[in-house]
């Protein structure tokens, strides 16, 4: 049986009340298509042929982070030294490649069709996100039990959409809610419960720098005007990308850190303590003739 402490109860509560607020929201609201002035960005110039080229090669950080922390995440699995939550954080790092090639391929040509294959695997990192934070707050949650249906209702997500806009009535609704509400619910978890691997700070990093991401996003234009070579748009990618590589660096090294700590086997700990025993012995016993 779980018992929870006082914090922990109003942290249940406040995950209870946000999921409930959000599927009651999904409820009563109409279908939300795609706005057609979201492909319009601010800076639409042409660099080596490259039509919307920093909003193109801006998401190039994606696909270089993706791909080291895939390849140092596949190569701790062959050596016999897998992370905890090996395949959530497998997955991330693939759905932040994926992003950077999808992402520019929208770019290029922003359409609803295109767009498809940028949210596709932002909704795979989201989930996979997700499954991260609730693993390490919750033991008795094991990761691979639920990341592959939470991975299968964020690729739904942006399938129901586009089935939805390929008839003339998108709904964007499941999809703003695979990416906002695990936003949400992450800083409750951090705030309310006690994380098992310590990387608090890394989500932290991660929340904030996703913030200030969005930041830029919503000020794409005011942000080109000032700046003239720069958009917020493109701004953002830079942005989301450091936010993913400190956040892979902050937990993975961290995660290496506690598992070669742990390595140690009992009978090194044993002989350690004789070793040390021998260095300082205690006071030897007097014999009497």
């Amino acid at each position: 049986m779980f018992t929870f402490t006082l914090k922990q109860k109003i942290g249940l509560f406040l995950l209870s009340l946000v999921s409930l607020m959000a599927l009651a929201l999904f409820v009563v609201s109409e279908p939300i298509a795609q706005d057609t002035a979201y492909h319009h960005f601010a800076d639409s110039t042409q660099y080596f042929s490259i039509q919307n080229a920093l909003n193109v090669l801006s998401n190039l950080p994606f696909i270089v982070i993706g791909a080291s922390f895939v390849k140092l995440l596949l190569r701790r699995k062959m050596s016999g030294q897998p992370v905890n939550n090996h395949h959530a954080f497998l997955w991330l790092f693939i759905g932040c490649f994926f992003v950077g090639l999808g992402s520019a391929y929208y770019h290029y040509n922003p359409n609803n069709m295109t767009l498809v294959w940028d949210r596709l695997p932002m909704a795979i990192a989201f989930m996979s996100l997700f499954v991260i934070a609730l693993s390490d707050h919750f033991a008795s949650i094991k990761s691979e039990k639920i990341l592959w249906p939470l991975i299968a209702i964020g690729i739904f997500s942006v399938a129901y959409w586009w089935y939805g806009e390929s008839l003339g009535q998108g709904d964007l609704r499941i999809y703003l809610l695979v990416q906002f509400l695990p936003m949400l619910m992450i800083p409750i978890l951090l705030l309310f419960f006690d994380n098992n691997e310590g990387s608090k700070k890394a989500f932290w990093v991660l929340l904030g720098l996703y913030v200030i991401a969005k930041f830029f996003e919503l000020l794409d234009a005011e942000v080109h005007h000032h700046l003239v070579y720069l958009s917020g748009h493109s701004i953002k990618h830079l942005v989301a990308a450091l936010g993913l590589y400190y956040f892979g660096k902050l937990t993975l090294v961290q995660r290496s850190n506690k598992r070669e700590s742990n390595k140690r086997h009992p009978d090194d700990l044993h002989k350690s303590s004789i070793r040390k025993t021998s260095r300082h012995p205690g006071i030897p016993k007097l014999s009497s003739n």
